[in-house]
């Protein structure tokens, strides 16, 4: 890698990209959780 800097704002992005997907995941198991009662 020539530029760590930019390697690592990529990887940064990438964890963010993740922990969101996730999040939006629970949350709409924790919707369809709520609908069901």
């Amino acid at each position: 890698m020539d530029d760590p800097i930019i390697f690592f704002v990529g990887l940064f992005c990438f964890v963010l990209a993740i922990v969101g997907a996730v999040m939006t995941h629970l949350e709409f198991k924790n919707l369809e959780l709520q609908n069901k009662k």
